[in-house]
């Protein structure tokens, strides 16, 4: 079974540059902060954001198995 030790916390700016009430093809902005070291990442989209985030949890997944190193 695998089980997860992680903690983040990230500030996520979404917006739409709208110049008409009716512009709906104004792309997604969106900008993702890690507040603990000011890092700063644009994504393209809403999908591109959900791979990263993926990447970030896969990356820090433990296996059960195995002692955490201190």
């Amino acid at each position: 079974m695998t089980q997860w030790n992680v903690y983040h916390v990230f500030l996520l700016r979404l917006w739409q540059e709208i110049e008409q009430a009716n512009d709906e093809g104004a792309p997604l902005r969106v900008v993702l902060e890690d507040p603990r070291n000011g890092q700063r990442l644009t994504f393209a989209s809403l999908e591109a954001l959900l791979l990263h985030l993926q990447e970030v949890l896969r990356k820090e997944r433990i296996d059960p198995g195995k002692e955490a190193k201190s």
